[in-house]
Parts: structure tokens; sequence; C-alpha cells
């Protein structure tokens, strides 16, 4: 990694305040802005009432108390620096603020509130955080808040990567070169042993790494697992007609545009807009007809069904859609005496033209701030763009160790849990063929999708050109060395990358 990168992270770790997107977020200045959103002491004490006073005084004990935490994950590497580097004035003074009601309520009753027992356990409990969330923010902050504790996240793992990596170039440069040579012997035949009992995450982002995905993105891919494993579930059974649920198999990307008409594709989810209505989510599926995909958006007062070509989806006739239009802004104060702004909306119907869109240009919303995201982190290479429409999700594996991890921007051909190797892809659906096709040079792949959402390669089997990682160069880039393996062919269903290496079964011994 270079110093650039290194400044860049570090100056994101201590500067990072992104901005928030829904009503009353910038309601006033406060540094960061989303500190804005928090919840009065008022508020806390409010909205954790119950009927129980008991149950009252721990849902409100515990509530300051990941209130305060919270501010720390927001805050990322900051909470661990001092001086203007550090915690900012208003994070400070909020967290003192949660702590001293925190304080007054334990030393109101110390024998109950303060002592290890059932008071104290929702400190602890996620499920009575996110129920909190849910509680006292806006409805647009949880997604936020997961947003910005990622970037946090991966901030922190930069700077720790980059200090690990400085302190590796300072001891090889006191090294003699007989005793480096030895040394990087080692290493490599130590490295080859770990990574049969190295741990799944760490293996899986070493997989990542090595079948040459930009680093960023597998970064992130990894944090977001980590971090929020089941955020798109939670969302879409909370609201199912606005988020959709993640599955494996085909789903759509990018922006397509036209006839008054915008779609903004996110994972299981589209942000639709027609006429002067502004955009909103909703749940999309894909059905497969005559080998042409069909989406349907769930809406009201009925679906949408749209056909697609490939390039553009089209529409029978005019649409009748529900939706929303901006009324415009008004200021004001809330009851702790902070100014607020918010944003007045009017619930509409429209009769929306025949619909006609063609695929954009335009990464979108979505798209240009993930872009963004892995850019920053990448010095300036954001890596190759996602094209607009089908594509898949999740992972296919057969019994012969052969599997395919999708990504928007590429998938991963593996012959094994660490033999793998990233290409484009595309999903063709053009009437005559439906197929994913996976453009490996010299030894493409071309994969039938099956009704049951199984993958068909066909027979014979399949070489993946993988890399191994020796160690890295002075400017911190990793070097690498070929490793081959190869997998029969078979269909492949969805599941999981194998955990063990492939190993051809023995062959039988000829008659003399």
């Amino acid at each position: 990694m270079s110093t650039r990168t290194l400044l860049s992270v570090i100056l994101i770790g201590v500067l990072l305040t992104p901005a928030l997107s829904g009503p009353a977020l910038f309601a006033q200045t406060t540094n960061p802005r989303y500190l804005a959103e928090f919840p009065s002491v008022d508020a806390v004490m409010t909205g954790m009432k119950t009927a129980d006073p008991d149950e009252t005084a721990a849902r409100q004990m515990a509530a300051f108390t990941w209130l305060m935490q919270m501010i720390l994950d927001m805050a990322g590497p900051r909470q661990f620096m001092r001086g203007p580097q550090g915690l900012t004035p208003d994070e400070v003074n909020l967290r003192t603020t949660y702590n001293t009601a925190l304080y007054n309520m334990q030393r109101s009753n110390p024998a109950k509130y303060n002592a290890p027992g059932p008071m104290q356990q929702l400190k602890f409990s996620l499920v009575f955080r996110n129920q909190m969330i849910r509680a006292l923010f806006a409805p647009t902050f949880p997604a936020e808040y997961d947003k910005v504790v990622a970037q946090a996240k991966q901030a922190q793992a930069q700077i720790h990567q980059q200090a690990v990596a400085a302190t590796e170039a300072r001891e090889k440069a006191e090294q003699p070169a007989a005793q480096q040579a030895i040394d990087q012997l080692r290493q490599r035949f130590e490295a080859q042993q770990k990574e049969m009992n190295m741990d799944p995450q760490s293996r899986e982002m070493r997989r990542c790494v090595t079948s040459g995905r930009v680093m960023a993105t597998c970064t992130g891919n990894a944090l977001m697992g980590s971090l929020m494993p089941n955020v798109n579930g939670i969302l879409s059974s909370l609201d199912p007609g606005q988020v959709g649920k993640e599955v494996t198999g085909p789903q759509f990307a990018g922006v397509f545009a036209g006839s008054g008409w915008r779609l903004e594709f996110s994972e299981a989810s589209v942000a639709l807009s027609c006429q002067d209505m502004i955009p909103d989510s909703h749940a999309y599926t894909i059905a497969f007809q005559n080998n042409r995909a069909i989406l349907s958006i769930a809406s009201t007062p009925a679906n949408i069904v749209l056909a697609y070509n490939g390039d553009s989806f089209t529409g029978p006739s005019p649409v009748t859609v529900d939706g929303r239009i901006p009324l415009g802004v008004k200021q004001g104060m809330d009851p702790s005496g902070r100014n607020t702004t918010t944003y007045k909306f009017e619930r509409v119907t429209r009769t929306c033209a025949r619909p006609t869109l063609t695929k954009s240009n335009s990464p979108g919303v979505v798209g240009a701030e993930k872009n963004l995201l892995v850019s920053m982190f990448n010095d300036g290479d954001s890596g190759p763009p996602t094209p607009a429409g089908l594509r898949m999700n999740g992972v296919y594996a057969s019994a012969g160790g052969f599997s395919i991890e999708f990504f928007p921007e590429s998938a991963i051909l593996g012959c094994g849990p660490d033999i793998a190797r990233a290409y484009p892809y595309s999903v063709v659906a053009n009437g005559s063929e439906l197929a994913v096709k996976i453009a490996a040079p010299d030894h493409p792949l071309t994969l039938s999708i099956e009704p049951n959402n199984t993958l068909d390669p066909g027979p014979g089997s399949y070489l993946v050109e993988g890399r191994f990682i020796t160690g890295q160069s002075d400017n911190g880039d990793y070097i690498f060395i070929p490793r081959t393996a190869t997998c029969p062919l078979a269909p492949l269903a969805p599941g999981k990358v194998p955990s063990m290496p492939y190993f051809p079964p023995p062959q039988a011994a000829s008659a003399q």
C-alpha cells in the first residue's frame, strides 16, 4: 500500500462525517452532522417507557449505554486519538449527557439498578439495540448507521494493515540478504500450512485477493458480511413490499430510464419513479418465460410487470402507480429546542406512460457512492464497473469441488476453497438462449440456467488458474506465483464455497 493510500485512510478515519438522507438530518450544525439525529435524554426516557417501572428503568439504562457505544462505533479510529483528531466536542458532550443520565438513574436505587443481574442484561442485547434504534431514530437511520460503522471499521482495518506492513518492511530492511532469503522460504512454507487452518473469514478474504478482485472491494465485502450478515433479511421481513429478499440467482443492476420512468436497482430492491414522483424503494422478482426475463415490481394499486430484452424494459400499456411528490421543507424546533428540518410529501396516484426504458451509462446514486468509497481505499481505482442489466448473486457449487461465486462486477471460478480466479461475465436471455457466460481468456465457460435454479456447464473438466501470495513488495503490493487446479464439471446448485481442497479420485490400474 502506498503512502498516499495511508494518508487517505487516516484522513477518512479522522474526518469521516457522512451526510445522511431523509427528514430532519441537517437539523442543526453538529460535528459530525449525524449527531443531530440522536435523541435527547427526555426522548429516551419517554420512548423506553413501559407499564412496569423496573422494566422501564432497565430499558432506559440500556438505551443510554447503547447510545454512548454507537457514538464510538461511528467515530471509528478517532475514538483512540487525542486532541483535534479525536472525538469532537459535540461527541464528547453528547456522551457525557447520556452518561450523566445513566449515573443519576443508577444512583437513585443502587441496590437494584447498579448491581449485576436482570436489570443489566439489555445492555448486551443486540435485539434490544435494534428495537431501540427503530423507536428513537428516523426510519432512514438504521441503514445509514450500518454504513457509517462499516466505513469506520474499514478505515481502522486499513490503518492496522499499514502499521503491520511498515513494521515488517523495517524489520526486513535490517536483515542480511542471506537471512532474508531463508526467511522467505520459511514464510512461504508456513503460509501454505496456515492456509489450511485459517479461519473462514480470513480464508475468504485471501481467496478474493488472489482471484484478482480489487483489494478495497474484497475488504468491503468481508466487512459487510461480518458486520451486517442478515440486514437485508431483517429489512425485507419488516417491509417486504419495499425491500426485496436477496436470493442466490439472477438479479438486476444499474439504471434504466425513458418515457418519464426511472429504475435504479440495488441488490433485491429497485428505486422506481415516474412523472413527478420521487424515487421510492420496491421489492422485485424475476421470472423467465421462453428464455426471456420478466420483471415484476411490487407496487400499488397493482404490480408492475415489464419484459426485458437485454438492453431495455417495456410494458404493454400505461401503468397506474401510487407514490409520493415533494411538497417542500418546513423549518421548526423539536421539544428540546433544537432546530429541525422536516421534508413534506404527499401520497398521489399517477397514470404513467407505457414503460419503455433503456439502460443508462449513469452508475446511479448507489453505484456512485460505492465507486467513490472503493476508490478512496484503492489509490483512486474503483475497479471494473457493474454492467447494467441481468446479473447473478450468491454462490453455486458442485460435489466435485468446482464453484462460482457471483459479484456485481465479476464471477470467481474456484476449484476447492483456495484456488480461484475472477473474470467478467454476462447473463444472456435473448429468447433462444438462457445462460451465464464467463469471459475467461483462452477458456471461456457457458452455463445454462435451468428451471430449478441450477447452472449446467455441460460435461468435462475445468482448469482454474489461481495464484498464491508469497509476500509483499516494498510499496505494499502482493507478490503472487501461479497455482492451478482442475475440477470436474457438473451441475452447480446454490450452496457454499467448498471448505476442503479437491483431490481427483485414484485411477484404476490398467491390465498389463
